[in-house]
């Protein structure tokens, strides 16, 4: 289905001298979208040599751009007429390659070497577009841009805003959108990995290989994303993993090896290291055991494996090959393909500024309880307001609910204040805007405060709490919203 109002088009883009052109179709009256099918003028841009005379660039770079018509619109009103050319900062999102032209109802800002600066002389930043660009695809809202610096010629301009608003819609099949689409999960079941999520190997299918590996590069613009926006993610991969996305090596030492083994997978660890104790058992030769991967018969360890029978000759070089397989063969690809999604957002070195230790704790909480301290950490970082003090009735029993709830019902409660079932690294104490209750009223004389239900405002962490009768009240009450209704929302 066509997305009303944006456009995919072709971009022509100078390396050298900075200058764009949008080549477009003069058979269609339209730009250049490289969508097969139309036409072949439409399909590739005609010509990739700059045609600035001073420029020494032997070719243009190609890419594509996604634009909307409000856009196009602001740039035809935005432009300085009386400028032949102006260096501008084009942003970019880098999910789905959405373009936004930054300015001030004055005009479109310029560059000052490489400092973005509105017509008024004002410095500007990249952070300041990110709420207001509207992006083709809603995954991206908020995200931050990827600045190109170009150079604007007017002529270039006139093309654009002459073509733009004729040329076809995109599809949204071809809105990337964080590199997922809607039926990414349409056949994944849930698994459970109480030892951290580790790559399982790839399927022999080049297809559904080329499908997992886009998983994992997903994975890691996912990452690099939620490190540049400064999100906690859920996202409890095993430490082996990880160690492997730092570089480290998981197979030098035999006994390193297998405490990384039963660190991925505790039955497969623990069967290799007793073959290892007991590599001269006679029993060995009994086991009927070959050289394909334990728990994997499909991947086997050398050419033929499967017919390889395990003795006590060649135990040895078994649980070699096995580690080797768990802990490097079969994960190599899925761990290039992390690191180049990672890398494609952020630069590599700011995968290698934390330990896996820091890392675990970015990507799960591995934190039982929320709150530790109990009753005084809790008193010593929630704000009473409106109604109650922290010696109010209806506060000594909040607290005293909050300290006796589970450390799933923990997290149930911090994401129905909050938003998000993980509070920041260091605790409550760290939670901004500070957790603040507040008393809930009734809506008339009526009605009495034991009919009610609290209420959130998860964009200030706003408890509204009713000034309930009785503890057993509050408890009952405070259980059913958090278990009910996290997926209630309202604007109030």
């Amino acid at each position: 289905m066509p997305v009303r109002g944006y456009h995919r088009i072709a971009v022509l883009h100078c390396p050298s001298c900075a200058v764009v052109s949008f080549p477009h179709c003069t058979n269609c009256k339209s730009l250049c979208t490289g969508n097969d099918g139309v036409c072949a003028s439409c399909d590739a841009p005609p010509s990739m040599a700059c045609a600035t005379s001073s420029c020494e660039a032997n070719e243009m770079t190609l890419s594509f751009w996604i634009l909307s018509n409000d856009e196009v619109a602001y740039l035809a009103r935005a432009y300085p007429r009386q400028k032949a050319s102006v260096r501008h900062p084009v942003l970019k999102c880098s999910h789905c390659h959405t373009v936004s032209f930054p300015g001030t109802d004055s005009g479109i800002v310029v560059l000052n070497g490489d400092r973005m600066v509105s017509r008024s002389g004002r410095r500007m930043y990249e952070r300041d577009y990110r709420a207001v660009t509207k992006h083709v695809s809603a995954l991206c809202e908020g995200t931050p841009l990827k600045q190109i610096n170009v150079q604007l010629d007017k002529s270039a301009v006139d093309v654009l805003v002459a073509l733009g608003p004729t040329t076809p819609e995109v599809l949204d099949t071809q809105v990337d959108g964080l590199g997922i689409d809607a039926s990414f999960n349409a056949d994944v079941s849930m698994v459970h990995a109480p030892q951290g999520l580790y790559p399982a190997p790839l399927p022999s299918s080049d297809e559904h290989k080329a499908t997992v590996l886009g998983w994992f590069t997903f994975l890691g613009k996912l990452v690099a994303q939620a490190l540049l926006d400064e999100r906690l993610l859920d996202l409890p991969l095993a430490r082996p993993f990880v160690q492997a996305l730092l570089g480290e090596s998981l197979v030098g030492d035999i006994d390193a090896a297998l405490g990384h083994a039963r660190a991925v997978d505790p039955a497969i660890g623990a069967s290799l290291d007793y073959l290892h104790t007991h590599r001269d058992d006679p029993a060995i030769d009994e086991m009927g055991l070959s050289f394909v991967l334990l728990g994997n018969a499909d991947v086997e360890l050398c050419e033929g494996g499967a017919a390889v029978a395990v003795t006590r000759g060649n135990v040895a070089e078994f649980v070699r090959r096995s580690l080797e397989m768990l802990l490097e063969s079969s994960i190599h690809d899925q761990v290039a393909a992390f690191r180049a999604g990672f890398g494609s957002l952020v630069p590599m070195d700011a995968l290698y500024c934390l330990s896996a230790d820091d890392w675990l704790a970015l990507l799960s909480d591995p934190t039982t309880e929320l709150w530790p301290g109990g009753a005084d950490e809790l008193q010593a970082h929630m704000v009473c307001d409106h109604g109650y003090t922290s010696e109010s009735r209806a506060i000594r029993w909040l607290v005293q609910v909050l300290t006796e709830l589970t450390p799933d019902d923990q997290r149930l409660f911090v994401r129905f204040v909050t938003g998000s079932h993980r509070l920041p690294l260091g605790g409550l104490g760290k939670l901004s805007p500070t957790l603040t209750v507040v008393r809930k009223l009734s809506p008339d004389e009526s009605s009495s405060s034991d009919e009610m239900l609290p209420s959130a405002s998860t964009c200030t962490n706003y408890l509204k709490l009713p000034d309930y009768s009785s503890i057993d009240i509050l408890r009952s009450k405070l259980l059913y919203c958090i278990r009910e209704g996290q997926l209630s929302f309202h604007l109030s």
